[in-house]
């Protein structure tokens, strides 16, 4: 029996050689160059609104009458803000020291003219009187021309406190209005005396 052929050895050549890569298709027509894109449309940017110019107001005086009355606002305001605190240093309230002011300085007075002078209403000037009274600063006396009246009297110790603090309270006022000379300070009494009698009527007018 014939021993069997046994294979024939293998190419290692054709083992260890690496696979060349398919070489690509050349394609006879020409590359085409990218066409370059256009840019995006961006929006217009917003107009700002335009402001209207301001409408001048008529020159009829009132924008000098609105003016003053600001400036005079404030003034009062700033004034009787000091004033009343000064008040409150002697522990008085603004209605003691008026009428306790009153009589110092105008002598007894009807109870009932008090009410009207101060524009205390008639139910409250009663209440204002007493607790006065209570402190030891007025006493209530009847009228000598019409006893159906009781005369507010200020009483020696209301009299000592206010020859005590009515010159540090004037003092005090007078620093407030330093800034304005004499004959400045007559003219602004004067026009101001004017304008609140003015007032005063337009509001009985209306009243009426």
């Amino acid at each position: 029996m014939e021993p069997t052929n046994s294979m024939e050895p293998t190419d290692s050549k054709k083992l260890t050689e690496p696979t060349k890569p398919a070489e690509p298709k050349k394609s006879n027509e020409p590359t085409k160059p990218i066409e370059p894109q256009e840019p995006a449309q961006t929006t217009e940017p917003t107009k700002p609104t335009e402001h209207l110019e301001p409408t001048e107001s008529p020159d009829d005086g009132t924008a000098d009458d609105l003016r003053l009355f600001r400036i005079w606002l404030r003034a009062s305001r700033a004034i009787f803000g000091n004033v009343g605190r000064d008040i409150e240093s002697h522990g008085l309230s603004p209605d003691n020291f008026m009428i306790l002011e009153l009589l110092y300085n105008k002598g007894p007075q009807p109870i009932q003219k008090i009410s009207e002078r101060m524009g205390i209403p008639s139910g409250s000037i009663t209440y204002v009187i007493d607790k006065l009274e209570k402190k030891g600063y007025v006493e209530r006396r009847q009228s000598q021309e019409d006893r159906r009246t009781s005369n507010a009297v200020l009483t020696a110790a209301g009299r000592a406190l206010f020859d005590d603090i009515f010159p540090k309270h004037v003092a005090m006022i007078s620093r407030n209005l330093s800034v304005a000379s004499p004959e400045e300070k007559h003219t602004l009494a004067e026009v101001l005396k004017r304008i609140g009698l003015h007032a005063a009527s337009l509001g009985e007018e209306r009243d009426g």
